[in-house]
């Protein structure tokens, strides 16, 4: 039942992060979900259970969990806490708008590359060690 709210609660999170008023609570509970992630799946580690699904990429594709998604998560909330606190807003120029959009679409891509390094060569790369 957990499982169906969730995505919920992350996009109400996600969409809270807009606005000023609720910015503060819905960051401190991004971060929250973030570190709750890490634990669930440093616990799932600890036990043995690396066949789970960490849920990362949805219904298309099955990516079995790992320490370094442990890490990413706990990066991930430092990451959203400083949302958390008070903004100065200025009126955003056009080199502003410029380099937020090179900023974030630099980011996305690494993301996305490390993502699929971490996520899928890494491991592959393990498995033909392995059956040498």
């Amino acid at each position: 039942m957990v499982a169906r709210v969730i995505p919920g609660v992350e996009a109400a999170t996600a969409i809270a992060l807009w606005f000023p008023a609720v910015r503060p609570a819905a960051a401190i509970l991004a971060a929250f979900l973030m570190l709750l992630y890490a634990v669930a799946i440093a616990i799932n580690l600890l036990r043995g259970r690396t066949d789970l699904d960490c849920g990362c990429t949805g219904p298309l594709e099955r990516r079995p969990v790992a320490a370094w998604m442990v890490y990413r998560n706990a990066l991930l909330a430092g990451l959203v806490v400083p949302l958390a606190g008070t903004w100065d807003a200025r009126p955003l120029q056009g080199m502003d708008l410029f380099s937020i959009a090179v900023a974030l679409s630099t980011i996305v891509l690494l993301w996305l590359a490390i993502d699929r390094l971490l996520g899928q060569v890494v491991p592959r790369g393990a498995a033909l060690k392995a059956s040498r």
